[in-house]
């Protein structure tokens, strides 16, 4: 009879203890779905006026503690097993909204446009297709461009906003299909939380080639886990009876449609996906012939790797920019031209110049990249070490990633090599996400080989410690800041305003930028191809810092310039660089320089004529009106702009 109160009474303590947890569980994720709210809320209020130096200084702390407070509490709740599995997947999702915030932050505060480079020729190429000029049949990565147009004709917007609603609709990509990628690898407890929390990483934005916004090759890293997940259960299908090719099935056909999509994302990272396709079906096809019981558990891809690579072949020829690539980069390696470590030893001289060091900026933006490397390195050696006694498809899965990291190794060697640009750190991304995959594959399986040895509340305690430094980590170097050197690149109304307005009002003289031409702003303006119709202004170079910091414009030019200098060239060489190319002295001294004259200001962007004579009579008028104006945007006589 004791035994039996006993047991009624530790039942009951359970149970109440149960009931208080979930009941807690409860309380704590409506908190962080309110609070989180709030902070969104903070941040719309908050909108970008003008050029920020930093998003992340700009944006109301508010927005941020509110951030941090629900991924907490999604990261606590996920990994709890005490709570039920209904929670579980509610602070999943408190997690995947925390995240979409996070990469939604530009269109949460407003801003009028994100990316300063190659972003606005984006920009122009998606006004061309809506205007009809250009054919996105003849165009080499067409899809991330018809997808803006789609959602701006759609929703009854812009094409600057069309752009930012498709970068944040690839972004949310990983962070749904790298957990359902994990569960095709394990059935571990931890594997979706641990795969959602390691994709809110964006461990491929490294922000040297991969930048979070429009840039096709960085919307195709993050696409690429849908592709892997088609492909990963395809591969489970039961083997088919048939032999060699398959059969059709209900994900061989999508897999074969999303290969087609991913290629028309970018071509490049295409090349990088089928490699991948190669070593699993080139694996499969090896392990079929020696190893029979192995061979076999696996549907081989043969089919859609053939037509995956019959596509690439077809298409990448068609296109002189991809054409060209490839024979600049195998022309470099070929001709032992390649400077491989010269734009290293550039980058570093300028960071010591500055106050940082490239290990410090190297420890910023892969330091967490790194312990996954590590991680995904780790899980390889375990695995291959029983590769001969592996009959399980997720065991067979790392197998494949991790061969397929030799071909993708080699082709960043050949494009490093080369030292065409950056594209090896583009090649690092891909890789990088796959990384991202095997390494939280390890961290599942680790946790679960530590709970064995201790308590499970001990090793759910690591594991949220660890993912929580690396979110904090990698979250403050998802956009381009003064944290690692580099300004936020938003782009205000103002400035393009101011650009247009230049350009419609100056006469036919090239126009100069600090540190390049305004070329990015007149494709973004008049398109691309429409600037080809001769009504586009003529660009110029960038100004040299020599000439800039003395002021011996008249001396230089030999003919009538127009120097445009917008706030964010100021914040960016006065602020962040402290006149490292460009002085302070030359741009409070601007104006000073004989044959320079302000003809045009907006507070936003200032343009300057610059020539080797006395500025004319209405000029003068106009530079005195402006003055008079307070530096507001006026309307400029064209006479003042010859």
């Amino acid at each position: 009879m004791t035994t039996h109160a006993t047991s009624i009474r530790h039942g009951l303590t359970n149970w109440t203890t149960d009931r208080d947890t979930a009941l807690l569980a409860k309380l704590a994720l409506a908190l962080g779905f309110f609070v989180l709210a709030g902070g969104i809320l903070a941040a719309y209020r908050h909108p970008a006026e003008g050029s920020e130096l930093s998003i992340y200084a700009a944006t109301p702390l508010a927005f941020w503690a509110a951030l941090a407070f629900s991924l907490l509490v999604a990261l606590v709740l996920s990994l709890l097993p005490t709570v039920p599995s209904w929670i579980r997947a509610t602070a999943l999702g408190l997690g995947v909204v925390s995240g979409a915030a996070l990469v939604g932050l530009p269109l949460v505060r407003g801003y009028y446009f994100f990316g300063a480079g190659d972003s606005l020729t984006h920009l122009g190429w998606v006004k061309d297709m809506v205007a009809g000029r250009l054919d996105p049949l003849g165009f080499m990565y067409p899809a991330t461009h018809l997808l803006a147009v789609f959602l701006g004709e759609a929703a009854g917007i812009s094409a600057r906003r069309a752009i930012l609603l498709m970068v944040f609709a690839y972004a949310l990509v990983p962070f749904v299909f790298v957990p359902l990628c994990m569960r095709q690898f394990t059935d571990l407890r931890w594997a979706v939380p641990v795969g959602l929390f390691s994709a809110l990483l964006l461990l491929p934005i490294n922000n040297v080639s991969v930048h979070l916004m429009a840039h096709p090759t960085t919307q195709a890293i993050l696409f690429a886990p849908f592709v892997l997940y088609l492909l990963f259960r395809y591969l489970r299908l039961p083997v088919a009876d048939r032999p060699l090719w398959g059969r059709a099935s209900a994900w061989g056909v999508p897999l074969v449609l999303a290969t087609t999509s991913f290629l028309f994302v970018h071509p490049q990272q295409a090349v990088s996906l089928l490699l991948v396709f190669l070593t699993v079906a080139f694996v499969t096809a090896v392990l079929r012939r020696v190893d029979h019981e192995r061979g076999f558990h696996v549907n081989p891809p043969y089919a859609q790797t053939l037509l995956f690579g019959a596509l690439v072949l077809f298409w990448l020829p068609r296109h002189v920019r991809a054409t060209g690539a490839v024979e600049a980069v195998v022309g470099q390696v070929l001709s032992g031209e390649g400077d491989a470590g010269g734009t290293v030893t550039h980058q570093s001289t300028s960071l010591a110049q500055v106050g940082g060091s490239i290990e410090e900026l190297f420890l910023k933006l892969f330091l967490v990249t790194f312990v996954y490397v590590v991680l995904a390195a780790a899980l390889a050696l375990v695995s291959f070490r029983g590769w001969r006694s592996t009959d399980s498809a997720g065991e067979s899965f790392v197998q494949y990633l991790t061969l397929a990291g030799v071909p993708l190794g080699a082709l960043f060697l050949l494009y490093f090599l080369s030292g065409v640009t950056r594209q090896h750190y583009r090649q690092i991304g891909f890789i990088v996400m796959l990384v991202t995959i095997l390494g939280a594959v390890a961290i599942v399986r680790g946790a679960s080989y530590l709970s064995n040895r201790y308590s499970t509340r001990t090793v759910t305690a690591g594991l949220g410690v660890g993912l929580a430094v690396a979110l904090v980590l990698s979250a403050a170097v998802l956009y381009p800041s003064p944290y690692m050197f580099q300004p936020t690149e938003g782009v205000s109304e103002a400035e393009l305003e101011g650009y247009a307005y230049s350009f419609d009002h100056g006469a036919d003289h090239p126009y100069l930028g600090v540190r390049g031409g305004p070329d990015r702003a007149i494709d973004a303006l008049y398109g691309t191809v429409g600037r080809t119709t001769g009504e586009s202004p003529t660009v110029g170079e960038g100004v040299t810092p020599d000439v800039f910091n003395s002021g011996a414009y008249a001396a230089y030019y030999q003919e009538d310039q127009y120097l445009v200098v917008t706030t964010g060239d100021v914040q960016r060489e006065r602020d962040l660089w402290g006149g490292l190319r460009y002085t302070v002295d030359g741009f409070e001294r601007l104006e000073e320089h004989p044959g320079v004259n302000r003809v045009y200001s907006n507070g936003d962007l200032a343009t300057y004529l610059v020539r080797d004579r006395p500025v004319s009579e209405a000029s003068d008028r106009a530079e005195r009106h402006h003055r008079s104006a307070g530096g507001r945007s006026v309307g400029v006589p064209r006479a003042a702009m010859p």
